[in-house]
């Protein structure tokens, strides 16, 4: 009986660490509403700041916040374009992320709201790391080169641009 109990209350409770969803989390640049998506567990988690590729926040983000999140650490995928600025194609993607490219301080100032939000959201500030893939990858450079965290660890898929020197001294 005593192991039946056990079993159940451990059933509950990874059903329960493993059921939870996406939530969308909107903060704003000036008057772009930005609607990222996050899942934090607990206050002061070590987290993952997901840069998205460049069609915005798509099912292969998603999936890889969740695998993050079963390993046991906040998660946070960041709009980048903001509400009304999805692209429906590639060539709609290849002019919005080229605009981020040619303007890395505008992409550098929405990986840093993100963060923002990502901490407020509960995330240890101190202890996120930044990926992307492609698009979401030169975002990930930037981040480190815009020194937009502390702590973070930064990495990056197959990186589109390098750009000039950064900030930090090592």
């Amino acid at each position: 009986m005593k192991h039946i109990i056990a079993l159940l209350i451990f059933t509950v409770a990874m059903g329960a660490a493993y059921g939870q969803t996406l939530k969308t989390v909107s903060y704003y640049d000036n008057t772009q509403k930005l609607n990222g998506l996050a899942l934090v567990q607990s206050k002061q988690q070590a987290g993952v700041l997901i840069l998205p590729a460049w069609k915005g926040i798509d099912q292969e983000a998603k999936d890889a916040a969740m695998e993050l999140h079963k390993q046991g650490y906040a998660v946070f995928i960041a709009d980048i374009y903001g509400e009304g600025n999805i692209p429906q194609d590639n060539e709609a993607a290849a002019k919005i992320a080229g605009q981020y490219k040619s303007d890395y301080k505008a992409y550098q100032r929405r990986i840093e709201l993100a963060m923002e939000a990502f901490v407020k959201e509960g995330a240890d500030a101190g202890k996120i790391a930044v990926i992307g893939y492609c698009f979401g990858g030169t975002g990930a450079l930037e981040a480190a080169r815009a020194d937009a965290c502390d702590r973070c660890g930064e990495h990056s898929w197959r990186p589109v641009k390098k750009r000039g020197p950064s900030k930090r001294s090592y």
